[in-house]
């Protein structure tokens, strides 16, 4: 890839045509859920700007000290996510578990996607 790709406003707005649609289905069935789309909607479009920006920022200044931080910070809120979602109380070995699955996916796919980068072995 390139370069950063520039999107138009006609290529964001066909993003939230999907977004009308739900919403034209939610009060067609009379589901009460139009506020909390709405309010996902504005935080999903900050997301996303925030990250386009961060990643330019790392992809102009590619150091690992900056990508490691970076996916520190994302396994923190993937596991803290995943805490504050559970409805009820995990014990502590859940927790150690849970934490250990994520952090071992993470570096397993890191290490894959490397393997494949930096040899001629080739998934097909």
């Amino acid at each position: 890839m390139d370069g950063i790709i520039e999107l138009g406003i006609w290529q964001m707005a066909a993003a939230y045509v999907f977004i009308v649609i739900l919403l034209l289905i939610l009060k067609l069935k009379g589901i009460p859920r139009e506020q909390e789309l709405l309010i996902s909607t504005v935080r999903m479009t900050l997301q996303l700007v925030l990250v386009g920006y961060l990643l330019a920022y790392l992809f102009e200044n590619n150091h690992v000290v900056w990508i490691l931080l970076i996916i520190i910070l994302m396994q923190f809120f993937a596991i803290h996510n995943i805490f504050q979602r559970v409805k009820y109380p995990l014990s502590k070995r859940l927790k150690q578990i849970i934490i250990l699955s994520m952090v071992t996916g993470t570096i397993g796919s890191i290490f894959l996607f490397y393997c494949c980068r930096c040899s001629s072995f080739a998934l097909v």
